[in-house]
């Protein structure tokens, strides 16, 4: 007879199935069969068959009636060609049993085999192996047991040897660079077992091999809160250096998957350099962002967790602005921004993007996230001749970053001269700002900015009276006051609007909800302090006074009250999909605005991510009138990205800035006036 227990239970001999008796009769089988060739105490089936001291007088009758049907079908079967036997051996019984005839011992068999090739470095015949153990499954082991409420410690450790054995199958094919072949069964295995990190490292890798990135570092962010909120530990080191690796592009992370005509050999390779497509030239100059974060006392027994924040964070804001993080180790991150055509100088970029660092580590938007302190250094200088990449730097660039980061006080961003020449600083030196919160810059003065300051107000008076949103696209080249003009506009626009600047970055798993939800606080007047509790009292009472019908308002605040509950810019789950909820949302933003249009500006538009953008879109088409102001400022390479921006729509108006004059050139951080008089002063190196 052959038995099965890789499955629902099944016994078969001389080609048919055996006809097993009841369950109590089943069950006695499967427990012989996972302590085949083993003595299993009396006791043990006992309590196996009822639970631990539940068995009822009549147990012992149950459990001789059911070995005497057992032995029964033996018997019928080795009538027709061979059969095991199952004898009375002190303490119980014993179930004697060729161990090739139970598929358990097979895919033990099978497991080994393949476990040895694939320590020998022979992949391909150890995937082989695995997947033909892995075959031998037809469900969970003695399936049909445990839907009747039968629940071993035994049928745990073979659950849990599948998958030993499925980590083992899936480490050979990615070493063989069939990540795209296993992607869809790992992310099943793994989002089922989100506490066994290896299948939580191969899935990344095969994510990441797959080109994506994100999904791969999301993968990393659920592994890490289950195993918080469950176990209370932090990803182990090989996880923590597999999300260092895919954050830095490491390009390791690809070998396997290279490798796709490895099979065959290898074409001649030309005498001299071909080229199909123009080379690229090398950038002439280089600006580098070095990094330092220190750990708070009250942090470090989770220093592994933030230091993956930190290294998030990071990345997530350099991208924006066209730079990438090369290299992280500890406390320490360098991110290389090399000069590029039709783009903002490196060294713009590089400054911006280490002010949007600064801004989200040391202030968060949420009064329970935790601030960290900073050290920024930021330098410009030639790429090495002698590197294969740009973002490959060395020698004097990195020398002089260190010496910055080391002198720079808390959260201060340290330049050097030739960075402080390229972006226009009279003062020059290190920027510091204290936790009263990111500084708003100031550039020129208002008179030279009167006239488009008139045609904003203009407008908005126009939307106002007319019911329908307008679109002001501010355009003009660096340092021509679009900043100035925005904040100047937005003291202007408080006094008979409701006016929200919205960030030119968002990394978030459903922006667009963040986003509206934005848009919902600052109609509701919900400050960026207040926690779930206010901000839901706060939103109830602005639907009561905005909406007539009771039994709207109470469908409208049940409704949008999921808005409420995403007061952290990173959490949440909102459906960005959710059409009904959308319409909600218009209907209450609506209902709000009858007495007030809102002033919604977004500056750096032409670095905005493409989630911003298509929600300011959204913005000027709305499903019903309402009172709407969007005023945009970018630099004319918008339209490098978005040729189609404000064309087919009414109601818009652009205007163009042209270069000031000298010395009133909006400044960047660090530079000009500071409209929050608590700020520090900049400081000369």
């Amino acid at each position: 007879m052959h038995f099965r227990v890789l499955g629902p239970l099944e016994a078969e001999g001389a080609g048919r199935r055996a006809q097993l008796g009841g369950g109590r009769q089943r069950a006695t089988l499967g427990l012989l069969l996972l302590h085949a060739n083993k003595a299993v105490a009396t006791s043990t089936l006992l309590d196996g068959l009822w639970g631990k001291d539940n068995a009822p007088p009549t147990a012992r009758k149950v459990l001789q009636n059911a070995v005497r049907g057992l032995r029964v079908v033996f018997a019928e079967n080795q009538r027709a060609g061979g059969s095991p036997t199952l004898l009375t051996r002190s303490p119980g019984y014993l179930l004697r049993v060729e161990p090739e005839r139970i598929d358990l011992f097979q895919f033990e068999q099978l497991a080994e085999q393949g476990r040895a090739e694939l320590a020998a470095g022979r992949t391909r015949a150890a995937a082989k192996i695995l997947r033909s153990a892995l075959a031998l499954w037809r469900g969970p082991a003695l399936a049909d047991l445990v839907e009747a409420g039968y629940g071993w410690a035994e049928l745990t450790a073979v659950q849990n040897l599948r998958l030993d054995v499925l980590e083992d199958y899936f480490e050979a094919e990615l070493a063989n660079g069939r990540h795209l072949a296993v992607l869809a069964k790992l992310t099943e295995v793994a989002e089922a077992e989100p506490l066994r990190e290896r299948l939580s490292h191969q899935l990344m890798l095969a994510l990441y091999r797959s080109g994506r990135q994100a999904d791969a570092l999301s993968v990393y962010r659920r592994v890490r809160s289950a195993l918080v909120e469950r176990l209370g530990l932090e990803p182990g080191r090989d996880l923590r250096l597999l999300q260092h690796a895919i954050l830095a592009h490491d390009p390791a992370l690809l070998a396997a998957g290279s490798g796709a005509g490895r099979a065959g050999a290898a074409p001649p390779r030309p005498e001299g350099p071909v080229h199909l497509l123009p080379r690229p030239v090398a950038p002439s100059r280089v600006s580098a962002i070095l990094i330092g974060v220190e750990v708070g006392a009250g942090l470090r027994h989770v220093v592994d967790g933030v230091l993956a924040d930190v290294v998030t964070a990071v990345t997530q804001e350099v991208a924006l602005f066209g730079g990438t993080l090369t290299q992280s180790m500890g406390t320490m991150s360098l991110a290389v921004f090399p000069d590029e055509p039709d783009r903002v100088d490196c060294a713009e970029r590089a400054v911006r993007a280490a002010v949007a660092v600064r801004d989200r580590l040391c202030y968060p938007t949420t009064p329970h996230s935790a601030r960290h302190v900073l050290r920024v250094a930021v330098a410009t200088g030639e790429p090495p001749a002698d590197r294969p990449s740009a973002l490959d730097i060395g020698g004097a660039l990195l020398v002089e970053c260190e010496s910055l980061v080391l002198s720079a006080d808390a959260n201060e961003i340290a330049v050097c001269d030739r960075t402080r020449a390229v972006i226009g600083s009279p003062q020059g030196g290190r920027h510091g700002v204290p936790f009263g919160g990111p500084a708003r810059r100031i550039g020129p003065p208002a008179a030279d900015r009167g006239p488009e300051l008139d045609v904003l107000d203009s407008v908005l008076e126009r939307a106002r009276g007319c019911g329908r949103p307008h679109l002001v696209s501010v355009l003009g080249a660096p340092r021509t006051g679009k900043s100035w003009l925005l904040a100047a506009f937005e003291r202007r626009a408080a006094r008979t609007a409701v006016g929200l600047r919205l960030p030119d970055r968002r990394f978030t798993a459903a922006a667009t909800a963040r986003l509206r939800r934005d848009v919902l606080f600052a109609c509701c007047h919900v400050a960026p302090e207040d926690g779930p509790v206010t901000a839901r009292d706060k939103l109830h009472r602005a639907v009561l006074h905005a909406v007539r019908d009771r039994h709207t308002a109470i469908r409208l605040s049940a409704r949008l009250r999921a808005f409420t509950d995403v007061v952290d810019a990173v959490g949440g789950a909102l459906d960005d999909g959710d059409e009904a909820l959308v319409e909600d949302w218009w209907e209450l933003v609506a209902a709000l605005l009858c007495r007030r249009p809102l002033a919604v500006l977004v500056d750096d538009l032409h670095l905005a991510d493409d989630a911003l953008c298509d929600f300011v879109g959204e913005l000027l088409g709305p499903p019903r009138p309402v009172p709407l102001l969007v005023v945009t400022a970018a630099d004319p390479g918008l339209f490098l990205r978005r040729p189609e921006w404000g064309a087919g729509r009414p109601h818009v108006t652009t205007v163009t800035l042209d270069p000031v004059a000298d010395g009133t050139a909006a400044l960047l951080p660090g530079d000009g006036h500071l409209e929050d008089r608590r700020t520090a002063a900049t400081r000369v190196s």
